[in-house]
C-alpha cells in the first residue's frame, strides 16, 4: 500500500488543516473492508494520534466533524454507521491491536463529543476488547485524560463502569487505593 511506503507519522503533519484532511482520508480508508484489512497498524495508531491532537487543539469538533458531516460528503448518521461497522468488523476479525486504536478513537472523538453513536454497542465492543486485552483499559483511560472537552469527566466515569463490568479496576481507582 502506498501509505506504508510513505511512512507518514504525526510529526510529518504539523498543520491543523492537513491533520484534518489526513484523518478524513484514513477514516475513509478504514470505512471499506479492503481498507481495514490492508491498512497497517502504524496508521491505526496515527488515526488515534491525529484525533487526540485535534481534540486537544479544539479543532476536531469545529473542523473535522464539520467536514465529514457536510452535505457533499456524508451525513452524521452514515458516519456513525461506518464507525460502528469498523468497530464490529474488527471485533469479528479479532484484530485486537487495530480495535484498541479504533476504540480509543471512538471513545474520545465521537462518543465523548456526543455524536449519535449507540452507547450500548460501544460498551459491548469495549467489553469484548477488555476481555481480550485487559491492559487496554488503562491505555484508554490515560489517552482520554490527555484531552479536555466538556464531558470528559462523564466519559471517564462511563469508561470506569465498563471496566468494572469487565472485572477490571480502572487506573484512576488503582491510583486512589
Amino acid at each position: 500500500m502506498l501509505l506504508d511506503r510513505l511512512g507518514i507519522g504525526i510529526d510529518d503533519v504539523p498543520d491543523m488543516d492537513d491533520k484534518c484532511s489526513l484523518l478524513t482520508l484514513l477514516a475513509e480508508v478504514v470505512g471499506s473492508p479492503e481498507g481495514r484489512r490492508s491498512l497497517s497498524y502504524p496508521y491505526w495508531e496515527l488515526i488515534l494520534e491525529l484525533a487526540l491532537g485535534l481534540v486537544g487543539d479544539g479543532a476536531l469538533n469545529d473542523v473535522w466533524l464539520d467536514e465529514i458531516q457536510s452535505p457533499e460528503r456524508r451525513t452524521p448518521r452514515s458516519t456513525n454507521y461506518e464507525v460502528m461497522q469498523v468497530m464490529v468488523s474488527l471485533e469479528e476479525a479479532q484484530e485486537w491491536d487495530k480495535l484498541e486504536c479504533w476504540m480509543g478513537f471512538v471513545w474520545y472523538t465521537l462518543w465523548c463529543l456526543k455524536t449519535d453513536l449507540i452507547p450500548e454497542d460501544v460498551e459491548r465492543v469495549t467489553l469484548s476488547l477488555l476481555r481480550q486485552r485487559p491492559g487496554a483499559a488503562k491505555k484508554l483511560e490515560r489517552q482520554l485524560q490527555r484531552v479536555t472537552v466538556d464531558n470528559t469527566t462523564q466519559c471517564l466515569e462511563h469508561l470506569q463502569r465498563v471496566c468494572e463490568q469487565a472485572g477490571l479496576e480502572s487506573a484512576s481507582r488503582q491510583n486512589a487505593s
